[in-house]
């Protein structure tokens, strides 16, 4: 049941730094803004798609467990992808022309952060591992 809840956040933060990349993607004004959102979203896609990777060198006994421990690791990273992302997308600095553009950046930016909050919140609830880092 928890290797389930593991590949659905995953999927879910894939869609989310595809969304924030594909936004990088469309041509606007302001080539930092387009920086920004292939960087982040480029790096948010590199950790959401890196955690099924180290989960394979988990152990077999003790699974749920063990892969609690890598999934809470990596959703530190994600976590902190989406802060940054959703901290600098409305930033005045990479603002493209179209406003459309940085708010839904931003809330996919902020979405990737709550997912990450909430998964590791229920990893906790279903297999009491501890948030460390």
């Amino acid at each position: 049941m928890y290797s389930k809840f593991v590949k659905m956040i995953v999927i879910i933060n894939v869609v989310f730094a595809g969304i924030i990349l594909v936004l990088g993607f469309i041509p606007s004004d302001n080539w930092m803004a387009d920086a920004t959102y292939i960087i982040c979203g480029g790096a948010q896609l590199i950790a959401a798609l890196l955690i099924p990777l180290r989960m394979r060198n988990v152990p077999k006994e003790g699974a749920d467990l063990a892969v609690a421990e890598v999934f809470v690791q990596s959703n530190w990273v994600i976590i902190a992808l989406g802060m940054a992302g959703a901290c600098t997308y409305l930033a005045e600095f990479v603002a493209p022309n179209n406003p459309v553009i940085a708010y839904v950046a931003f809330c996919a930016g902020l979405a990737t952060l709550l997912v990450g909050i909430f998964s590791m919140y229920k990893s906790v609830k279903m297999t009491g591992v501890d948030l460390m880092i």
